[in-house]
């Protein structure tokens, strides 16, 4: 794996892919949900979703089989590939992480202007 950066791509999905199942399950929690509805949070899990585990597994996938079908070894341009790994995987991880981290100022900013609107005792949708 230290020198194949296409099996980097696909193991990097596989480890976003057990994010966001984990993820998943962890947003069924009630209070869990109740904080992050509304939130950046959502838009976090479907971007981790869309270029961490597809777009990962996709350039995986055709940067193992550009090669074989033009009956090469490996990708013309290794180091280009090494390239885009370098660079793609701390930019989703930066883009999503950044996601998370709104989450809990705007979920306690609604739970705040909730209560302002509705009352301390009052259990209205935002």
């Amino acid at each position: 794996m230290r020198d194949d950066a296409t099996l980097r791509f696909m193991f990097v999905a596989a480890a976003f892919y057990g994010l966001l199942a984990f993820e998943g399950l962890f947003l069924a929690i009630r209070p869990v949900n109740a904080l992050s509805r509304c939130t950046d949070w959502t838009v976090g899990h479907v971007h981790s979703g869309t270029l961490g585990w597809l777009a990962m597994i996709v350039f995986g996938s055709l940067y193992t089989l550009v090669p074989h079908l033009a009956g090469q070894d490996r990708m013309r341009w290794p180091r280009a590939v090494e390239r885009h790994f370098r660079l793609g995987v701390p930019a989703t991880l930066v883009h999503v992480v950044a996601m998370w981290n709104a989450c809990v100022p705007q979920g306690l900013m609604w739970r705040t202007m909730t209560q302002v609107a509705c009352g301390p005792t009052a259990s209205c949708n935002r």
